[in-house]
């Protein structure tokens, strides 16, 4: 399942550490936005770590679950790098 996780983390230290671990399960499409294809495993692992991290106040990480069916309803606008998660080598 594909898995969109966003953070908005204020300390530049603990903002890079979380940029650099997400970049092991997925794809940067935005600043602070990755796109991450996951089994069930390998979520269970990214949540775990996720619930790890001390949250301060003006700190956010959200991950959205997409299903299959809305994946192929994805608008992307803009200049980017189109994202193949289903090439990807974690």
């Amino acid at each position: 399942m594909i898995y969109l996780v966003s953070y908005d983390i204020v300390n530049d230290k603990k903002r890079t550490r979380l940029h650099k671990m997400l970049k092991n399960y997925g794809a940067r499409n935005q600043y602070s936005v990755f796109e991450c294809d996951l089994d069930g495993k390998k979520y269970v692992e990214l949540e775990y770590k996720i619930k790890k991290i001390k949250i301060e106040l003006g700190d956010s990480i959200m991950v959205y679950p997409i299903c299959s069916s809305c994946e192929s309803k994805i608008i992307r606008k803009g200049i980017f790098a189109p994202i193949d998660v289903k090439n990807m080598i974690y």
